[in-house]
């Protein structure tokens, strides 16, 4: 395994609260994009470099001065929450054509309470500080539904599109699944099961398997992954 170049981020203008960058995620093992704190989100392709570094595809903005705080992608979407509240996305298309869906949709929330943030076939689902799980239409920003999920913060989330599971944690020590039903005409959630981990605040979800029958959890100040099969 040989390392390559990267690619070198332009300077930001110099200010102490503009200092960094922050989310990274890979879509379709194609592109990298970096959101930083002036809103500006840069694509990166890794289908194209060489020993030159990364081609730097295009720069998608979200609000003027604000901080992408999260950012979630699958191979038709990216779809990013900025520090002012809204949510923006846009469709991944082929010759690095990400065309806008949404732009700067309210979620009447407090941003800086924003966790996590994933994506499922129909909704882009949010988690909260305060415990509760949002529902939005990828389409429309539409909220669809919200889910009081925990006790505490609302930490982390994963989903599995092939078992339709979602899976959040919360500085309660619970994991909670929950049963997205994306096939039928109306969709629903509902609520599976929860398994309680003692002493131990949660702090993120992963699944590890395609089928999504087995997932792990990790909580803070603790140095392992436990692990859960269905």
């Amino acid at each position: 395994m040989e390392p390559f170049p990267g690619h070198r981020i332009e300077e930001l203008t110099p200010s102490a609260e503009w200092s960094m960058n922050t989310c990274l995620t890979v879509l379709i093992d194609s592109f990298i994009c970096l959101g930083n704190c002036q809103g500006q989100i840069s694509v990166f392709s890794l289908d194209s470099y060489c020993r030159d570094g990364l081609l730097h595809c295009r720069t998608l903005q979200t609000s003027a001065r604000s901080k992408v705080h999260q950012l979630a992608g699958d191979p038709l979407q990216l779809v990013a929450a900025d520090s002012t509240g809204k949510i923006w996305s846009w469709s991944v298309g082929k010759a690095v054509s990400f065309d806008p869906v949404l732009k700067g949709v309210a979620t009447n929330m407090n941003t800086l309470l924003l966790n996590t943030m994933v994506l499922t076939e129909f909704f882009i689902c949010l988690g909260y500080g305060n415990g509760t799980m949002r529902l939005l239409c990828r389409d429309t920003g539409s909220v669809y539904c919200d889910v009081y999920a925990h006790a505490a913060a609302l930490t982390a989330m994963a989903y599995n599109s092939s078992s339709q599971v979602l899976v959040s944690v919360g500085e309660d020590g619970l994991i909670r699944a929950w049963a997205i039903d994306e096939k039928q005409e109306e969709c629903k959630i509902k609520y599976l099961q929860h398994e309680v981990v003692d002493d131990l605040m949660l702090c993120g979800v992963q699944f590890l398997n395609e089928g999504g029958t087995i997932f792990g959890v990790v909580g803070y100040d603790r140095n392992e992954i436990i692990t859960y099969k269905a």
